[in-house]
């Protein structure tokens, strides 16, 4: 079951992994599948692969490192379905696809594995194979200008909930780590202070008020508020309600990517169906 090919990593919302009592000391200290030479006493962080990307496209000098949430990514994990595998002697390159995005990890070998493997193939690899779920514990580095993750250690996911955990690990971290950052200033991920409204909204469904936009407030963080205000109920609150609730300072292709930001992001999750949805803060 968690090596089938057949399985879609988009079909785990966009989210992968778990930590796992251990993760911490493969990371640093490497193991079969390493190669890697980061520093052990950074923080190792789980990411999407969404996440590591967005870093790096805001980042004005890559090569310097690149900060998310408020915080400089030294070590990390990330875990995803194998798309495709080029291996070499002395390396391989494993496309990782965990529904936010694809990403090139890098695997060196690190001397101690038979080259030459058994049938044929490198038994620094043994383990890897398309179609399967990994986890991947390294850093992230430039290469011919592109981002990829050099890993120190990866191995087969043998339990599918670890990739549900991971998910939420990500998510709290970078929730833990803005509003770490930011303090008081961190907007997006508070509630609002409500104020009373009309437009007719459907009371019974928890939409009585909405909180007040502040000037120049984007159409994220109005979204944001929106579905986190106090008065929502565990239903949530509807897309077409936000549309009519905002939707005279915002257009709808604004509000969808809106609400698609913060659900890649973290902030807001569905409830009854996929037009339902409420805030994690």
């Amino acid at each position: 079951m968690y090596g089938g090919g057949d399985v879609s990593a988009s079909q785990f919302a966009g989210n992968a992994g778990g930590f796992m009592p251990g993760d911490a000391d493969a990371a640093q200290q490497g193991g079969r599948n390493s190669g890697g030479r980061g520093n052990p006493n950074k923080t190792l962080r789980p990411f999407t692969i969404k996440q590591l990307r967005d870093g790096f496209a805001s980042s004005d000098n890559p090569v310097d490192g690149i900060t998310i949430s408020g915080q400089e990514v030294s070590n990390l994990m990330i875990c995803g379905k194998i798309l495709s595998i080029e291996e070499k002697a002395t390396a391989a390159k494993i496309i990782v696809d965990d529904g936010t995005g694809k990403a090139d990890v890098r695997i060196f070998n690190n001397g101690d594995d038979d080259v030459s493997g058994v049938n044929g193939k490198n038994s620094f690899m043994a383990d890897l194979r398309v179609g399967i779920y990994v986890k991947v514990y390294g850093c992230l580095k430039l290469f011919e200008s592109r981002l990829e993750v050099q890993g120190y250690k990866t191995r087969p996911v043998t339990d599918m909930n670890e990739i549900t955990f991971h998910s939420l690990d990500a998510i709290y971290t970078h929730l833990h780590s803005m509003k770490k950052a930011h303090g008081d200033s961190f907007a997006v991920g508070q509630k609002r202070v409500m104020a009373p409204i009309g437009g007719g909204m459907d009371a019974a469904a928890g939409v009585g008020a909405m909180p007040a936009m502040p000037a120049g407030q984007t159409a994220t963080e109005a979204a944001n508020a929106f579905f986190s205000a106090d008065n929502v109920g565990e239903q949530g609150l509807s897309f077409d309600q936000l549309r009519q609730t905002l939707g005279k300072k915002f257009t709808e292709a604004q509000l969808r990517q809106a609400v698609n930001d913060l659900q890649n992001d973290g902030f807001i999750y569905t409830t009854i169906d996929d037009q339902h949805f409420k805030g994690t803060m």
